[in-house]
């Protein structure tokens, strides 16, 4: 289209001029049906009105989000049309011909990228096949005009030979390739996230696990299951490519209607975390968490802003929760996503040590925690976490623990890990009659629960009239009373026990087995500074806190 026509076609453009609220909304009402009358049409034509449910939720969010936007810019925005300069038409034409031409030069550049590299690969074919053609003349004595050296052409032969054995070993290692290949997912990433389907079933969700890139086949079959089941589920990402991210936004968007209700993303790469974003019917953000490296800082400045609700292009509740978090984990590489670089609880071996990176196995604990938060606030489940801990704490069974449970009594070392150690150390080492004493007694001081644990700070009195293994192992009853202050942390997947340990202090002091003025260690006072924290002193192992007495601490 020449430059003339598109100005034309410009200058019989309608303009529309709007004096009153009223008014605006009638141009957005119009707007709107217009909208809508064109779905229905479109939607007539192919013959599926079936689908009409599907896309008038996302017609009139468009409508509305558009007009929304319009109508805040003209609240905001005040202009003085006295003194505001005369349309330049002649400058309009100039920026849209600039405008023209930069496309053009952007379409050139495009083919040329595209092209080159065509011509080169065309190129280097022509290259080879000359080659080889060269090659088999030579071998062949078609060229019989030339004079043929019998060591070079035994050599020749040698070099025939030799590429023949390269071909077939080629042959082998290409074979073999995708089954090492396989090999190596299969005792990496798929394993642990295999393990990670387990583990979230555990904590009372059906679990998909969708390898990328996605097959459209699969993509189908989930989406149906999706629609079948009616129900609200969660994406969950790790190490999503920035190229597919706008992708990823249009795609999720209609998973909406289905029951989308939360996303979470662990140290996706890409730069700009808006991209990731995705918006529900009301033009709000769904509630999305991201796990990153410290190291993808780009990623985080660009989610920072949204993370403070008083930037937000809408308004929460005081009820509402923040709909954006960003967690930040230090000394962790970015690529792959680091829960990925941890071995999978269930396929710990007990007494086999493995080598993890603290600061990995602390990243992938913490967004673990913070993850099944979100999941229990949005999706559900919700179990009663002090419910089972106060059963395990009055039975003492298996039958409250996952397959792979942990106790540790940290002093000691005494506990087990896996179902068939700590079943044993159960019967005949803590539950027994003639392990803990009859008359021992648990006072619970606090209390704090969270999505996946408790942490309890108790007070464990007692008389030593038996060899409590778990806590004093090999030292014979002493009869001497004892009280400790203990601090527990109790885990759970779903309604298991995961693990449980506990630390404890003093205990030897109270016996008359350790000596209180040669080590730093203190007896009953410690509990009694837990049950009273304000009327029992501080400092009193500290030999100088008199020293300082009256001195200045300005």
């Amino acid at each position: 289209m020449a430059e003339a026509e598109r100005n034309a076609v410009r200058d019989e453009l309608p303009r529309v001029s709007v004096e009153t609220l009223q008014d605006w909304l009638r141009i957005r009402e119009n707007f709107t049906s217009a909208s809508i009358a064109a779905l229905e049409s479109r939607l007539t034509e192919r013959g599926s009105e079936d689908q009409r449910h599907v896309f008038l939720p996302h017609i009139k969010q468009a409508s509305s989000f558009l007009y929304n936007s319009l109508l805040g810019l003209m609240k905001h925005i005040y202009i003085d049309w006295q003194d505001m300069d005369q349309f330049d038409e002649a400058l309009d034409r100039r920026v849209w011909s600039l405008s023209d031409q930069r496309l053009k030069w952007d379409l050139e550049i495009a083919l040329k990228r595209r092209g080159v590299p065509m011509e080169v690969e065309t190129l280097m074919r022509d290259l080879i096949a000359q080659q080889r053609q060269h090659d088999e003349n030579l071998l062949s004595g078609k060229e019989g005009d030339m004079d043929v050296d019998e060591e070079a052409l035994e050599g020749q032969q040698n070099l025939s030979t030799l590429s023949s054995e390269l071909v077939e070993f080629g042959a082998e290692v290409q074979q073999s390739l995708p089954e090492q290949l396989e090999r190596t997912h299969r005792g990496q990433v798929p394993d642990w996230c295999e393990q990670f389907r387990l583990k979230y079933a555990q904590e009372g969700y059906n679990v998909f696990q969708l390898s990328y890139p996605i097959q459209k086949d699969t993509l189908k079959q989930i989406t149906a299951k999706l629609s079948q089941a009616k129900q609200d589920f969660a994406i969950i990402s790790y190490g999503f490519p920035g190229e597919d991210a706008e992708i990823f936004r249009s795609s999720v968007q209609l998973l909406i209607d289905l029951g989308l209700k939360v996303c979470i993303h662990y140290a996706p790469l890409l730069d700009d975390g808006k991209s990731l974003l995705v918006v529900d019917l009301e033009g709000k953000f769904l509630p999305t968490t991201f796990h990153i490296p410290s190291a993808q800082e780009k990623l985080h400045a660009s989610l920072l802003p949204l993370t403070d609700i008083s930037k937000l292009p809408y308004k929460l509740k005081p009820s509402q929760f923040p709909p954006i978090y960003v967690h930040t984990y230090p000394l962790i590489p970015v690529s792959p996503a680091f829960p990925l670089l941890t071995t999978a609880p269930a396929s710990v071996v007990p007494g086999k040590i493995t080598v993890v990176d603290p600061h990995v196995l602390s990243a992938t604990n913490l967004a673990y925690s913070k993850t099944l938060e979100l999941l229990r606030r949005e999706i559900g489940p919700r179990f009663d976490l002090e419910k089972i801990w106060a059963n395990e704490m009055r039975t003492e069974t298996m039958s409250t623990m996952v397959k792979v449970p942990y106790v540790n009594h940290i002093p000691t070392l005494t506990g087990g890990v896996g179902y068939d150690e700590l079943a044993r150390f159960y019967k005949y080492h803590f539950t027994a009659d003639t392990v803990t004493p009859p008359d021992t007694e648990m006072i619970t001081v606090s209390r704090t629960i969270g999505a996946d644990r408790i942490i309890d700070e108790m007070i464990f009195k007692c008389t030593h009239t038996t060899m409590i293994d778990y806590l004093l192992p090999g030292i014979e009853p002493t009869g001497k009373p004892l009280e400790l202050a203990l601090v527990g942390v109790i885990a759970f997947r779903g309604d298991k026990l995961c693990f449980e340990y506990w630390d404890q202090a003093s205990a030897l002091v109270q016996l008359g087995l350790l000596d209180p003025d040669k080590l730093p260690a203190a007896g009953k006072e410690v509990a009694q500074k837990v049950l009273d924290p304000y009327g029992q002193p501080s400092n009193t192992l500290m030999a100088r806190w008199r020293a300082s007495e009256g001195k200045s601490i300005e």
